[in-house]
């Protein structure tokens, strides 16, 4: 009588402590395969990034140096490097070349001064060039008219000024206002054109 071939054992599925236990293990191999400290080849390898950019993170301070020379800390440069990258998306970071964010700022600072120059014009705060030299020469005219004025109305003052006092205070006032126009045409005014130079009427006598 042949005996009958004894069944295979069923494989049994492995329990969950067991498969618990296992991805513990696993965890394990992956913190001992991630040192604490890396230099610049291990980073580079981790990154995956050329030695010569790992060099030029650190030199410019984005990786985290370790107290050994040469080494940086891992877990924390790896933080460093993804915030890095991340800022250069964003276009926080100037390389040398100019930032789109940054030109869009600064295009949107000369419209905002641009209508703000607009808009104070049509408040009536800003003067044009035409209307401040037409200004300042109703001020000349009116400051030589005044000194010019000076002996007739000293000599009402005075009766006992003399004709030839008169003459003297006359001629010291029109070489006074001489000196004047010759200080003021020696100042020059940033911005001012050949305009405001037309038909002005200034101090000199």
């Amino acid at each position: 009588m042949t005996k009958k071939p004894a069944k295979a054992a069923k494989k049994r599925a492995p329990s969950k402590a067991k498969a618990s236990r296992k991805d513990e293990s696993a965890g394990a191999v992956a913190d001992v395969a991630t040192p604490a400290v890396v230099d610049a080849t291990q980073f580079a390898a981790i990154a995956g990034i050329n030695v010569r950019n790992t060099r030029q993170l650190a030199q410019s301070g984005v990786l985290v140096r370790a107290a050994e020379k040469g080494k940086f800390k891992t877990q924390a440069s790896i933080r460093a490097y993804l915030e890095h990258l991340r800022a250069q998306a964003a276009g926080r970071l100037g390389t040398g070349k100019l930032i789109l964010t940054d030109e869009r700022a600064r295009l949107a600072k000369e419209q905002a001064d641009k209508q703000a120059i607009e808009n104070a014009k049509l408040r009536a705060e800003l003067y044009s060039e035409k209307e401040v030299a037409a200004g300042w020469t109703a001020i000349a005219r009116a400051f030589k008219s005044a000194v010019l004025s000076l002996p007739s109305k000293t000599r009402a003052q005075l009766p006992h000024m003399t004709a030839e006092d008169a003459v003297a205070m006359d001629r010291l006032c029109r070489e006074l206002l001489e000196d004047l126009a010759k200080e003021i045409q020696s100042i020059e005014i940033v911005g001012g054109g050949d305009e405001a130079d037309e038909g002005s009427d200034g101090v000199d006598g």
